[in-house]
């Protein structure tokens, strides 16, 4: 049987490994409890291939860290020389919460803002999103408002998008908001920015995110 990989929508499938039936090959890949593992780290989907006709069933257990889990997944031997069947691991960013995620660590931006403005918290990266996890911070200053948003270009200025209303606050208040699951996200290719309003406002605090 050869494990195959695909990491584009199993439109493309690679090789990894091959095992034989009854065999110690690759030996590296077997563990004292006696299955076979194999490192599909990179793959969105594997399946199994056969070489020789076979009977009954094969047995399939994908355990991957940031992926769910398909634990003990029963795949019919085919007739003949073919495809066993195809396991599909979910994109941990699609699927799952990454701020929740025990495995996944977070990052944090510093906010330290005084004026009436757009200030961009987290710079956009190739085609990852933003997931803010959590904002703390104390606000002052006369009537101030704090609304977050996503876009590109010099503080999020081309094609800006709330992410939430206005936030009105009271001067001198500790806001803390999130730090339990995703708070929002950035669309994909966006930097997360945050406008600050009202007069002379002051906000002062830490963002937790999340950036894949």
């Amino acid at each position: 049987m050869t494990f195959e990989c695909s990491s584009d929508a199993a439109t493309t499938y690679v090789a990894i490994t091959a095992i034989t039936v009854g065999t110690a090959n690759p030996a590296s890949a077997i563990t004292a409890d006696g299955l076979y593992r194999v490192n599909v780290a990179a793959c969105t989907q594997i399946r199994l291939r056969v070489s020789t006709t076979g009977a009954g069933n094969v047995t399939v257990s994908v355990i991957a860290t940031a992926n769910p889990s398909f634990d003990a997944l029963t795949l019919p031997l085919p007739t003949g020389a073919n495809t066993i069947g195809n396991v599909n691991i979910a994109n941990p960013a699609a699927t799952s919460d990454p701020c929740e995620n025990p495995n996944v660590l977070k990052s944090s931006s510093l906010v330290n803002i005084s004026t009436a403005t757009t200030t961009q918290l987290v710079a956009l990266s190739g085609t990852t999103r933003v997931y803010a996890c959590g904002f703390s911070a104390t606000v002052s200053g006369t009537s101030p408002t704090l609304l977050f948003l996503y876009g590109t270009g010099a503080a999020c200025a081309t094609g800006p998008v709330n992410l939430s209303g206005t936030f009105a606050i009271t001067t001198g208040t500790l806001v803390s908001l999130g730090y339990g699951g995703m708070l929002f996200a950035s669309a994909a290719g966006n930097a997360l920015c945050l406008t600050t309003g009202g007069t002379t406002p002051s906000v002062q605090g830490v963002l937790t995110y999340v950036q894949q």
